[in-house]
């Protein structure tokens, strides 16, 4: 959230309990985060890393393997100060970034020491996020489908029903989706069709489920 006005707005406006990930210094932000706040939705910080291609430009207050942790923490704490009412974070883009597993212990360290989750989006199967916060016995989700990696209506449709499938299946599902047209009109649908099989809640809802362990992980 944060670049979209227009689409940012319209998603704001669904009855549905989204969490809403904020890219820290986009030029939508504090309005749109004015509003998620407003209508008590969970807010993540949306963080930029690194990603393998580096034609990708992750944007303003991204991480780098490269970075010593002075760097990063700093960085982190600037972002993070850009998004106050984050619980959590997730990441944007971040394939290289959380394959890495010195720098993603140094990141993690840092949520852990502000009492903050990871939601690991998942951008590389390797990623090793979930299992370095599972050593530091912090709170750490992973996401299980992305909904609209392909722009199209049905397709995502296709793809709630597969995150519909995975909860009743599993208990819980976590999917991502993106500022979109597709997405918006896709969930537009869903709160006209669905079937109250199961109910779309926010992350902290998921979170509160996390087992009272060393390691406080939600396996979806």
């Amino acid at each position: 959230m944060g670049y979209h006005q227009k689409i940012g707005d319209a998603l704001l406006d669904l009855p549905l309990d989204i969490t809403f990930a904020f890219l820290p210094f986009a030029p939508h932000t504090e309005s749109q985060l004015a509003q998620a706040r407003a209508r008590k939705r969970d807010i993540l910080l949306h963080l930029p890393m690194e990603a393998t291609d580096k034609k990708w430009d992750p944007g303003p207050g991204a991480l780098f393997t490269d970075m010593d942790q002075a760097t990063m923490h700093r960085i982190t704490l600037d972002d993070l100060a850009a998004i106050p009412d984050a619980i959590g974070v997730n990441n944007h883009m971040g394939s290289r970034f959380t394959e890495n597993e010195p720098a993603m212990r140094d990141f993690l360290v840092l949520l852990q020491q502000r009492g903050l989750f990871f939601l690991d989006s998942l951008t590389s199967p390797h990623s090793v996020g979930f299992s370095v916060a599972g050593d530091l016995g912090m709170l750490a989700m992973r996401r299980n489908v992305f909904l609209d990696n392909q722009q199209d209506k049905e397709l995502i449709k296709k793809q709630l029903d597969s995150l519909i499938l995975l909860a009743e299946k599993q208990g819980i599902a976590i999917g991502i989706a993106h500022p979109h047209q597709a997405t918006l009109e896709a969930l537009r649908d869903f709160v006209r069709e669905h079937d109250k099989s199961v109910a779309m809640v926010g992350i902290s809802s998921i979170a509160r489920r996390a087992p009272q362990s060393a390691a406080k992980q939600v396996e979806p």
